[in-house]
């Protein structure tokens, strides 16, 4: 069944960096999911809206915490009208139709794992912004179209946004702020002990894969809106986005993502779709040499046997709420591009069983494979004796439930979280037996460039 709400579109000479900039005049909680125009099917639509409420998890009652969103939106469903959604051939898409927005701690997965973890201080486990009030952007029309769940609601809503946008304007070009220099949590000798334990743990059959991570820190007085902006510019993804919160648990806080990963997804037909990557490789502006290092990339044995562990074990998360025979392989090791990386990606699909929805989908996958490694429960364990310190929001998970029953979440990787004033940068890599220590390292440095680029941090 799919939600009838109210909608009505707004001025074709409206953006959506227009709607972004008039959010914060309405509300301090407020986000922009963006598929920042990617002509794909997978990122056919953005939404951007204000938060009515802000909830947070606690500490040791992460399973209560799902059941309270699982409650919310059974109750706030209930009543509105809705018609039979149609059942197509292929994977259909999921929306978004209002519900929860928000992110999910990687310490929330391993807790969810039955792992003991420390969070990470000023963070709580998870966040989640109520939504009632959104816009929607369709990116093959360039329609531009306010929802909320009533006529009334609606016409308050197009008030809010119509006063919002008188009073902003686009900002002029200025000097960049200068953030602090980078400060890294591993010095590359203390990152290559790191990889040379993991390889150990490989060795005597504790892991296949290990998921190592590390993180870089920078003070900035700049605004999570302005980096934003200039890293959706510099480096763009399907599954961007921007989580803004302020209030008295954390503070002034911005979750700031070029995700390429799509982490799960649950559409109306209660379809499940998750995209692991593993495998990366740097672009060149040379156009010969990057389709040598696209095609190193697609050819890698390292790699492909990377990214096939991580699709064995999402299939294993599959199979324990999706029908039997329904998990199935629908892409292997195929090649995606982005501005600064080449990425290798595959995907995994299967239908719910009667009687599972999207938050039992998420409790059987998350953490992500592709941020722990194989076998999970025990790379997770090796990792937190290596690591040392909590990951935080990187490698979490961010994006939406809907009041459908329908999820989008994207990985919380090539992101940025900004908590009042420093930001927080993860990064890492897939170590196997056959890694190769200076890879990884050039590899870690890679994939954190973009964002202290956009941080504008030496």
């Amino acid at each position: 069944m799919t939600l009838v709400y109210s909608r009505k579109l707004l001025p074709s000479d409206l953006n959506a960096e227009q709607i972004f900039h008039a959010l914060p005049v309405i509300s301090e909680n407020y986000f922009w999911l963006d598929s920042n125009d990617f002509k794909t099917a997978d990122a056919r639509f953005s939404y951007l809206g204000v938060a009515t409420e802000v909830l947070h998890a606690s500490e040791g009652f992460e399973i209560e915490f799902l059941e309270t969103l699982r409650n919310r939106i059974s109750s706030e469903r209930r009543g509105l009208p809705s018609v039979c959604a149609n059942k197509g051939t292929e994977f259909r898409e999921p929306r978004f139709r209002l519900g929860w927005v928000g992110w999910f701690t990687y310490e929330f997965g391993v807790r969810l794992q039955n792992i003991p973890a420390d969070y990470q201080r000023e963070l709580r486990p998870a966040t989640m912004l109520w939504v009632d009030r959104a816009v929607v952007v369709n990116h093959e029309t360039g329609a531009l179209e306010a929802i909320a769940n009533s006529a009334h609601q609606l016409e308050a809503w197009m008030r809010e946004l119509e006063s919002a946008l008188e009073v902003t304007s686009l900002p002029a070009n200025s000097a960049r702020a200068q953030s602090d220099d980078a400060i890294w949590r591993d010095n590359e000798f203390d990152y290559s002990q790191k990889i040379s334990a993991c390889q150990q743990a490989i060795a005597e059959g504790d892991a296949y894969l290990l998921c190592l991570t590390t993180q870089v820190t920078a003070k900035t007085e700049q605004t999570g809106s302005e980096v934003y902006l200039r890293l959706r510019n510099g480096n763009p993804s399907h599954h961007g986005g921007f989580i803004h919160v302020r209030d008295s648990v954390l503070g002034d806080a911005s979750l700031i993502s070029s995700s390429p990963e799509r982490f799960l997804a649950l559409n109306s037909q209660s379809e499940a779709l998750t995209k692991p990557i593993k495998g990366t490789r740097a672009r060149s502006a040379d156009s010969r040499e990057d389709q040598r290092l696209l095609e190193d990339l697609a050819h890698s044995d390292k790699e492909q046997a990377e990214n096939l562990m991580v699709v064995d074990l999402m299939r294993n998360d599959f199979a324990r709420v999706c029908e039997v025979d329904s998990v199935r392989v629908l892409e292997l090791h195929r090649v995606e591009s982005y501005p600064h990386v080449h990425q290798l990606v595959s995907a995994v699909t299967g239908v719910l069983k009667s009687g599972c929805d999207a938050l039992d989908l998420f409790r059987s996958c998350f953490p992500a494979g592709s941020m722990t490694g194989t076998p999970k429960h025990s790379a997770i364990a090796q990792l937190q004796q290596l690591e040392c310190a909590p990951r935080g929001v990187y490698s979490g998970c961010f994006g939406y439930l809907s009041l459908t029953g329908e999820m989008d979440l994207a990985m919380v990787i090539r992101s940025l979280f900004l908590q009042n004033n420093v930001a927080h940068i993860g990064t890492g890599g897939g170590i196997t037996s056959s890694s190769v220590v200076e890879a990884e390292i050039s590899e870690t440095k890679l994939k954190a460039q973009a964002l202290l680029s956009a941080l504008n941090a030496p």
